[in-house]
């Protein structure tokens, strides 16, 4: 089979730039122990979480060796703020847990409303003609307040609370004749519990930070390039010794990082014919396989065999 590919077009974009740089140490000594960064591919690319997982990683092995010992506490200072903000921007786009716990209560009290009024249409039919009439006057009661499960959280939980004290103060007789006390403690329960969650998301919201993930993420990037700069001019000037063992992690970090944007941006191509992955590689599959990817599944794109 031949690959119908000009030299002068690549598809893949970063993705080959990425790969050709792995392909171009091959049988060339390795960041790893020379005191070197491995460049981090552009981390527009990385998800939200990822992102700050990726700082999250380099947080924990700069505190590790300590900023003072890497020769970057200047920088680490200006750091550390910002992956603050960047923590506190990603929990305004995480779902709340008080939102999922609000729609649960409100379905529930929901249930109960409907629950009541069933109870009492169903009861305008009593062959009792006393449970009729109790059933008729709370039906009526009911009435005045429409359609209480479609109206907004605030203007339910107060049209509840109204129901309610009405139910309690002037239809006593008839609660007790239809015998639906337990139903209205039930619904204030469910109303009050609603109620304490609500109060709960307004004092959230009001704490929540207005920063932008984008513009964040912006600024950790600079600070990040500055700190990784530093440590590699250090190495330069004092030797690689007191900071291989940093350096070496780190790039065990980068390297997982730029194969998941590697793989991603592969993956939304399609399946390449073997011939063109070939070409692309510049090698044989399986020699490519057997000089460090274990797996064909591994390459930054999938293959059509």
């Amino acid at each position: 089979m031949q690959c119908h590919v000009s030299r002068s077009f690549s598809p893949f974009g970063e993705s080959i730039n990425f790969l050709s740089r792995k392909v171009s140490t091959l049988g060339e000594s390795s960041n790893e122990g020379s005191g070197r960064l491995s460049p981090m591919k552009e981390t527009l690319s990385l998800r939200n979480d990822e992102h700050f997982q990726f700082q999250t990683e380099l947080k924990g092995l700069v505190e590790q060796y300590t900023p003072a010992a890497l020769g970057i506490e200047a920088a680490w200072a200006v750091y550390e703020p910002l992956y603050t903000d960047e923590s506190n921007a990603l929990n305004v786009i995480r779902k709340s847990a008080v939102t999922s716990e609000l729609a649960e209560a409100d379905h529930y009290r929901d249930s109960l409303y409907r629950g009541i009024c069933d109870t009492v249409k169903g009861a305008t039919n009593h062959y009792n003609s006393a449970v009729k009439v109790s059933a008729n006057r709370i039906e009526i009661a009911i009435d005045h307040y429409g359609n209480i499960n479609v109206k907004s959280y605030d203007e339910q939980t107060a049209a509840i609370n109204s129901l309610l004290s009405d139910l309690k103060n002037d239809y006593a007789a008839d609660v007790s004749q239809l015998n639906i006390g337990e139903w209205l403690i039930e619904l204030q329960t469910a109303n009050t519990t609603f109620e304490t969650l609500m109060k709960e998301r307004y004092a959230e919201d009001s704490g929540k930070t207005q920063l932008s993930m984008k513009d964040v993420r912006r600024q950790v990037d600079e600070v990040y390039r500055t700190i990784t700069e530093r440590i590699g001019a250090l190495v330069i000037v004092n030797g690689e010794e007191a900071y291989s063992g940093f350096v070496n992690e780190l790039n065990q970090r980068i390297e997982k990082y730029n194969n998941t944007l590697a793989l991603r941006e592969g993956r939304t191509i399609g399946p390449v014919p073997k011939a063109c992955a070939e070409w692309i590689l510049g090698l044989h599959i399986h020699d490519f396989l057997w000089a460090g990817i274990p797996d064909e599944r591994l390459l930054p794109f999938p293959l059509k065999h």
